[in-house]
């Protein structure tokens, strides 16, 4: 008897507590409800801001949509690895003007590095956001597909190093101080 009067109190309990949570039941619509979390409406904003820089990308280096593939949005990882290639003088990066803001370029760098878990060489382009006089904004990073051949994957690095005229200096000289400073 005592087993079952445990049982019971514990069956009550947790319909009461499962019963306090909100429920998606057949009225939830399917959206988002930001002012639960607002940091979930900012990470989307990043992500279609990425998406975009990388789409313009895509038309400019004449490859079909997705081909630059996965896209890094803002991640901490992905900021440092900015930061270190931007420090870096031997960057260089290409313009391309960004239709979202008025005035404002998306710098384009080539770069690579040796990722941490599978230790295998990944190619990438770093995405920029630069307004004069502004501090810069790391867009993200979009990763050359994994399956592509070696030839295939130089032939697209030197074309796009080739257009990548501005180092670090210029960016600088052009967009001021604040331009390469990425919080």
């Amino acid at each position: 008897m005592r087993r079952f009067i445990f049982t019971l109190t514990l069956l009550l309990i947790s319909i009461l507590v499962l019963n306090s949570f909100p429920s998606r039941g057949s009225d939830f619509d399917g959206q988002l409800d930001h002012d639960v979390n607002p940091e979930i409406a900012e990470q989307i904003q990043e992500i279609k801001e990425a998406q975009h820089a990388v789409e313009s990308l895509e038309r400019y280096a004449s490859v079909p949509p997705d081909y630059f593939s996965p896209l890094v949005g803002y991640t901490e990882e992905a900021a440092e690895r900015a930061r270190s290639h931007v420090a870096s003088s031997s960057s260089r990066f290409f313009l391309r003007p960004d239709s979202r803001y008025l005035g404002a370029v998306v710098a384009y760098s080539t770069f690579s590095f040796h990722h941490p878990r599978t230790h295998r060489r990944v190619f990438a382009v770093a995405m920029l956001r630069l307004r004069k006089h502004r501090e810069g904004g790391f867009l993200g990073e979009a990763y050359f597909p994994e399956g592509l051949m070696l030839g295939e994957k130089r032939d697209l690095w030197q074309r796009l190093n080739r257009q990548a005229t501005f180092d670090r200096r210029d960016l600088i000289r052009h967009f001021g101080p604040l331009a390469l400073h990425l919080p």
